[in-house]
């Protein structure tokens, strides 16, 4: 069946198609905004796209420990709680982002928001952990279709500017939001209600937001003059089966393999009876570096992968890309993780008191995000990287040598804070660099890059934290006691994984140093003009005749 193009072409506005066009400066509002009202209410609802893996995080934070104890597991069954949930969304948002770029951003946000609210509900009845971990895995499809839609929405609406900046720092603060969010409603729900509450109260938010994206996002601009001349062309070819053509399934099946296997045999670690020795752990890390290299050579051979690999060309992608890998296996996987754990385990506080001393991350996160917006065009991308990675190594080194039953100002409070400056500054640095990438019709691929390592960083974070604590606990031969003995053994093994944080972002500041990131939405800084549009010609001369216009089909 043909799609009726033709019928909605008045709801797309085109704008200027000279090479690099997209590159220019601009601080006028995009045409297909009504009103600067209209404007931000769009980068509000799309940041709660971000929000929703955050929020479910965050929730999730407070409420393991309960959870440990209504379904009677711990160690890596309950790391699968949180894992699965990152696991599927890493595994799987490649996929969704080139789902996005091809079949229309505005409609898989709306159809991500409705599925997420519904496995939400559908969570709050698990008779046992495993139908739990699925339903959480069923989740993570959501939280992989949303960021690099929404991401790929904004980025090709908006062109280099002051103006864009202020508009990502809005978008952006949806992740602290959700974290604060879920925070506050995992806590209010375990301390007067129970865990069930608060699948019930995202499921709703979810629902209503969902309706909120049919009626007030807009659809996409045609970033090209041309374009209106095409459209006869697209008419042509834009059926469902040519849709389907364009997708690579293979190279998505691989992906999803190869990153379960990972994650999984990195989880299974610390519960084997011979720790990274066992048999099956040792055949299921080789095997799931097996099937990633298949994958490579898969996108390499295939007309239209999943992965465009010649993004990697663009310079200091790579860099920046292994540096948020290694961030947020530190800040994802492992500081929210077992920030929480130590709060209630070893200083014995109540879940809604947990809430409280996470509240400052809120106020912090507000705070970063008007420096952000106030420096980005100011100061080298590589600058603030390097601080941020600077923060979060500072914050892990609390966490690992804070005492026992010290107050919570001394240590706590300080590493909370500066810990979500590190992480917003560097996901902001990184954000706006993916984006200045590639071309419009590419920023949800790109971006669905950025949001698999970010994925994949905190379910390896979780699941390796998990095996360095288990192998700790094991060798101080630790039990499951009140006693101040075992809670200090307990401790010993947190400070394990905090250290291993600290390591990972110690890495990700070295390699900050040689981040090729400069100034965004400066005028005067076009020093890399000449050698990206260079490396971005690649993309201009695609073939595909759906994706050489840049087109997204929300007015489908």
């Amino acid at each position: 069946m043909k799609v009726p193009i033709d019928e909605k072409v008045d709801e797309v506005s085109s704008v200027d198609s000279r090479p690099g066009a997209y590159n220019e400066v601009s601080e006028e509002r995009p045409e297909v905004f009504k009103s600067t009202t209209h404007e931000i209410a769009t980068a509000v609802i799309l940041a709660l796209s971000t929000a929703m893996n955050a929020m479910a995080q965050g929730a999730m934070q407070i409420a393991v420990p309960t959870l440990g104890e209504y379904f009677g597991i711990n160690g890596g069954d309950l790391s699968w709680t949180l894992s699965s949930f990152s696991l599927v969304a890493g595994a799987s948002i490649l996929f969704f982002a080139k789902v996005a770029d091809l079949c229309g951003r505005k409609r898989l946000v709306f159809a991500a928001y409705l599925w997420y609210a519904l496995w939400a509900l559908i969570s709050a009845f698990a008779p046992t952990h495993i139908f739990f971990d699925v339903t959480r895995g069923l989740q993570g499809f959501a939280t992989a279709a949303c960021p690099a839609a929404a991401v790929g929405i904004m980025g090709a609406t908006y062109r280099p500017g002051k103006r864009k900046n202020r508009v990502m720092a809005i978008f952006n603060a949806g992740a602290p939001f959700g974290q604060i969010s879920g925070l506050l409603i995992g806590g209010l729900s375990i301390q007067y209600a129970n865990w069930q509450t608060m699948f019930y109260v995202q499921s709703a938010l979810y629902t209503i937001l969902a309706g909120l994206v049919w009626f007030v996002v807009p659809g996409s601009i045609i970033h090209n003059s041309d374009a209106r001349q095409d459209i006869d062309r697209l008419v042509a070819v834009s059926s469902t089966r040519y849709f389907i053509n364009k997708l690579d399934f293979v190279g998505a099946g691989l992906s999803i393999v190869g990153v379960i296997l990972l994650v999984f045999g990195l989880t299974q670690a610390g519960s084997a009876t011979r720790g990274w020795a066992t048999p099956y752990v040792i055949s299921t890390l080789v095997a799931a570096a097996a099937v990633v290299v298949v994958f490579l050579l898969w996108q390499r051979r295939v007309q239209y992968p999943l992965m465009d690999l010649s993004v990697w060309k663009y310079p200091g992608f790579a860099v920046c890309m292994a540096i948020m890998l290694f961030s947020w296996i530190s800040f994802t996987g492992i500081l929210h993780y077992y920030q929480a754990f130590f709060f209630e385990n070893i200083e014995g506080v109540s879940p809604i008191l947990t809430t409280i001393y996470f509240v400052p991350q809120m106020v912090a996160s507000l705070c970063s995000i008007c420096i952000i917006s106030l420096t980005l065009h100011r100061i080298p991308g590589r600058l603030l990287m390097m601080g941020a990675q600077l923060l979060l190594t500072l914050s892990a080194v609390l966490w690992a040598v804070r005492p026992m039953h010290i107050t919570y100002w001394a240590y706590s409070f300080p590493a909370i804070v500066i810990s979500v400056f590190g992480a917003d500054f560097s996901y902001n640095v990184a954000i706006m660099f993916t984006l200045s990438a590639v071309p419009p019709y590419a920023q949800s691929s790109a971006a669905g890059i950025l949001y698999t390592v970010l994925y994949i960083g905190a379910a390896v974070g979780i699941s390796t934290a998990s095996t360095v604590v288990e192998t700790i606990l094991t060798h101080e031969n630790y039990t499951m006691n009140a006693d101040v003995g075992s809670l200090y053994k307990l401790m010993v093994g947190y400070r394990g994984a905090f250290w291993f944080a600290a390591t990972c972002t110690a890495i990700s500041f070295v390699l900050s140093v040689f981040l090729k990131a400069g100034t965004h939405g400066n005028r005067k800084d076009n020093t890399n003009e000449d050698e990206t549009s260079s490396l971005l010609s690649g993309f201009e001369k695609n073939p595909d005749p759906l994706l050489e216009p840049t087109i997204s089909y929300e007015s489908i």
